[in-house]
């Protein structure tokens, strides 16, 4: 008998157990009539009894191996009566084609899921694209069809599990004509015999189908037997209920996909349902991966020697030039102590934010930074040759300036104005006498700016507006007062300012909706918002009362 590659395709109503098998010589084939006696170890029988079907594993499968599961490789199937032809359809004879001769580069059988119905036309569309063959796995059910790229003939003995149901036997050499008979002998179930080609004998060994199937297989749902032994031992840990799976088992499916010995130190087994049905397991190696050793190398690399890469724009160099810490440090002033950064999308911004006016005024230098992750990599790095690292927010909210003196008499008017500013986001109520209790910020004067009517500063800016990107929800403007406690400093020398003051008695509602649109602008120029939509309504209520004087 020639070298043959039995496979088996299940589909017998009372079939629970398909079985695989090697015969004696080297002949491989599956076997489902027939569950195996499994013998469990104490600690199987435990985990059994937490989650139904046989849990995770890497050991091998029973050793014993039964006869029985061998008595598939011996011919007991004859023909009986005559022999009817028939032609495979033009869809599937083209699908076959394409399939057997054209789709693999490596002639591994792989059986596919038939997840949609034939289509001329979309078969016709696929042979016309140059990625046809890509394409059309997993379309029509290629998993039967992929027998012939290693055979150059297959037969399918099948039989009902019904009783006194006849047995039949289907052939076909791929050519588009396959036979069908009734035939004798036949076992309950479908068997497959492949007569392998004469370059695919390799998928006739033990060693190959084993490969093949742990590849490819390794957690199909049924177990798969070869030679009387287990083959597909693993289980699909991260489908199972977190609850349902030991310790001991993460540390086996962590070994086998890490390909480690050790064993994780942190496990994370994430379910959810909604939005997303998301199945995962998250692995923590208990050591890092071995470095390679050098002299010549150091064998720890310190954080402030990966900061000696970095690079960015400077408002002392003009635009594109980039600048080291080290540069940066060798132009600092005699006695300073401090690294400034200002966090923008680009360089415009961060040129005309009111942080970097405010900073203008001690003239010094800062170092501009575009991407998100610059701002969270110096928030941790937080000090480069003995020197902070400081954003200039922040440097505003705890820089001790000395007491501001107001010019030209109009500290009264400034004083005036601050109380208009709103200590909660409902704002000023000129129908009030005094202010509606809520969430609340602080307002104050400051002399630190000269273009902007205001600006917002809270306490470790960087950490904040970090905090709210991360937020998957969107805050309210309440919301975000209440966590942020910002403080708007208002800038007493603006048009805009000394103009508010005026309007305090005389349009009171035209005062609130611009103390509103102030507040809003600094948290915009901030940082702090993420979608100014919010505002649209107020703009068109400035627009209109603007348009009302003309």
């Amino acid at each position: 008998m020639a070298r043959e590659l039995r496979a088996l395709l299940l589909w017998g109503r009372r079939l629970r157990a398909p079985a695989l098998a090697v015969a004696s010589g080297g002949k491989p084939a599956l076997c489902p009539w027939r569950a195996p006696v499994q013998s469990r170890s104490p600690r199987q029988n435990l985990a059994s009894s937490f989650h139904i079907g046989r849990p995770f594993s890497s050991q091998a499968a029973e050793d014993r191996e039964e006869a029985s599961l061998h008595s598939i490789i011996s011919s007991t199937e004859t023909v009986q009566g005559s022999v009817s032809k028939h032609e495979f359809q033009a869809e599937t004879k083209k699908l076959l084609d394409i399939v057997a001769r054209s789709l693999y580069s490596e002639k591994e059988v792989r059986y596919l899921l038939i997840t949609r119905s034939t289509s001329r036309a979309f078969l016709d569309a696929l042979q016309s694209q140059a990625e046809a063959s890509s394409k059309i796995i997993g379309q029509f059910g290629v998993g039967f069809y992929s027998a012939f790229m290693v055979a150059d003939r297959v037969e399918v003995y099948s039989r009902s599990a019904g009783p006194d149901s006849p047995g039949y036997q289907w052939l076909s050499d791929g050519s588009g004509v396959f036979e069908i008979a009734e035939a004798s002998g036949v076992r309950t179930g479908t068997k497959i015999i492949m007569h392998l080609k004469s370059d695919c004998k390799e998928f006739a060994s033990e060693a190959r189908v084993r490969d093949v199937v742990t590849k490819y297989s390794n957690f199909v749902s049924f177990p798969l037997y070869l030679n009387g032994k287990r083959i597909n031992t693993l289980q699909a840990v991260w489908m199972m209920d977190p609850k349902d799976v030991g310790e001991w088992q993460h540390e086996e499916f962590y070994r086998y996909i890490a390909q480690a010995h050790d064993k994780p130190r942190y496990t994370l087994h994430y379910k959810t349902d909604a939005p997303l049905n998301i199945r995962s397991i998250f692995y923590v190696p208990e050591m890092e991966g071995g470095p390679g050793t050098s002299n010549d190398l150091p064998f720890v690399c310190l954080q402030e020697d990966i900061a000696k890469l970095l690079r960015y724009e400077s408002s002392a160099l003009p635009a594109g030039q980039l600048t080291s810490l080290m540069d940066y440090a060798s132009r600092m002033q005699a006695g300073t102590r401090n690294i400034y950064y200002l966090c923008t999308p680009n360089r415009h911004l961060a040129e005309h934010s009111p942080y970097y006016e405010a900073m203008k005024q001690k003239n010094m230098e800062v170092l501009f930074c575009y991407e998100q992750f610059d701002e969270l990599t110096l928030l941790h790095l937080r000090e480069f040759d003995k020197k902070k690292l400081i954003s200039v927010e922040t440097d505003i909210v705890i820089d001790h300036y000395k007491e501001e003196k107001f010019e030209d008499g109009s500290a009264g008017r400034v004083l005036e104005t601050c109380v208009l500013v709103p200590c909660h986001l409902g704002g000023f109520t000129p129908a009030q006498d005094s202010l509606t209790p809520g969430p609340r910020f602080c307002s104050q004067v400051t002399l630190r700016l000269d273009t902007h009517p205001a600006m917002i500063t809270v306490l470790e800016m960087g950490a904040a507006r970090h905090f709210l990107r991360m937020q998957q929800l969107a805050k309210t403007q309440e919301e975000r007062a209440q966590l942020l406690q910002p403080t708007l400093e208002i800038n007493p020398r603006h048009t805009l300012i000394k103009k508010l003051s005026q309007l305090r008695e005389s349009e009171p509602d035209l005062a609130q909706l611009l103390i509103d649109q102030i507040y809003e602008n600094a948290m915009i120029a901030a940082g702090l918002v993420d979608d100014p939509r919010a505002m649209v309504g107020r703009l068109n209520n400035l627009l209109v009362k603007a348009l009302e004087r003309h």
